[in-house]
């Protein structure tokens, strides 16, 4: 009985090490810069995309707006029509935006 109780143990032991274990959750970094930052690029996708590829990962068509200092992106409105500028509509650098479509992770 007692060997029984070793050969449990053991077991009991290797699946609690071969399992899966669920990753401490980083704290939530301070972020300076909430919005969009005035130093980035203008981009206009005419048709849906995706930042990763994925199927059912698509992002609607529109213009959107990269942040250059943290790589955020912000979607800012539909696809302008014929005669419309991106400057002529949001400025130099917008002020305003629907969503935030990309955070990338920060890395310490």
């Amino acid at each position: 009985m007692k060997k029984l109780i070793y050969v449990l143990l053991t077991i009991i032991l290797a699946f609690s090490l071969v399992g899966c274990k669920s990753k401490p959750v980083p704290p939530v970094p301070v972020i300076v810069n909430t919005d969009i930052v005035c130093v980035g690029s203008y981009n206009i996708y005419y048709g849906e995309w995706s930042l990763t590829g994925c199927e059912g990962d698509e992002i609607v068509a529109g213009v959107f707006w990269t942040n250059k200092i943290d790589g955020r992106i912000f979607r800012l409105g539909g696809v302008p029509i014929k005669g419309e500028t991106v400057i002529g509509l949001y400025g130099k650098c917008p002020s305003s935006y629907i969503e935030e479509i990309f955070r990338p992770e920060v890395k310490e």
